[in-house]
């Protein structure tokens, strides 16, 4: 018993630290992410204008915080193309939304995103030990349908200066999915630092990133 509290509390550890990783937000930047969430997930890249206009707010000051904010993806022409794990760009992690293929950029973004954007998804990965496809249903509330059922994920606890210079190189390559407890324990062996995770916990996890991220912020 004491072990499965210990347990919880790292989880609630851990989602501080997460909640951390990048800059805190007030209500109208708050408002602001979930709206870029909501409009990169229609599958088309988001102007500085488009995303000032859905909000009412001036241009100078969404392109302000898009180019202040870390983890944030650019084409040639300005617009949003990557956003705090959601991208355009192809990844490993399939991402799909109402029917369109969106990407992440690590295994556990598939997980928090659908409570932000209130939607659905289907996510396909695949094991980087066994090469299996990975499949699962991930709804605002819950997962399901993992297959195989025995699906985990790697993770390491984030220091915020390194993720800030670069997430993908600093947090995403060690966040993964795989088939089996035993594929991910056979990875972390020689990856220093990560750990593995079962569904249910890196599924609350984002469930509590997204409630320190986004206080008092309807989702």
């Amino acid at each position: 018993m004491q072990a499965i509290k210990d347990r919880d509390q790292n989880i609630k550890d851990l989602a501080q630290i997460a909640a951390g990783l990048f800059p805190k937000l007030d209500t109208c930047e708050k408002h602001l992410a979930l709206k870029l969430y909501q409009l990169l997930s229609e599958g088309k890249a988001v102007s500085p204008e488009m995303l000032a206009s859905a909000l009412g707010l001036l241009i100078e000051r969404v392109a302000r915080f898009l180019s202040d904010w870390p983890g944030v993806d650019f084409d040639d022409e300005k617009n949003v193309i990557g956003f705090w794990g959601l991208s355009l760009l192809e990844t490993a992690h399939r991402f799909e939304v109402d029917g369109r293929a969106l990407y992440t950029w690590c295994a556990w973004d598939t997980l928090f995103i659908p409570q932000l954007l209130q939607k659905t998804v289907k996510v396909v990965s695949a094991c980087p030990v066994t090469g299996k496809n990975l499949r699962l249903t991930i709804t605002p509330k819950t997962f399901l349908d993992p297959t195989p059922s025995e699906i985990v994920l790697s993770f390491i606890t984030p220091e915020a200066a390194k993720v800030q210079q670069n997430v993908l190189q600093h947090f995403c390559r060690y966040v993964h999915f795989f088939a089996s407890a035993d594929a991910a324990e056979q990875w972390v062996s020689q990856h220093p630092g990560t750990f593995v995770l079962s569904m249910t916990e890196a599924f609350v996890l984002g469930q509590l990133k997204n409630q320190i991220r986004f206080a008092r912020t309807p989702l």
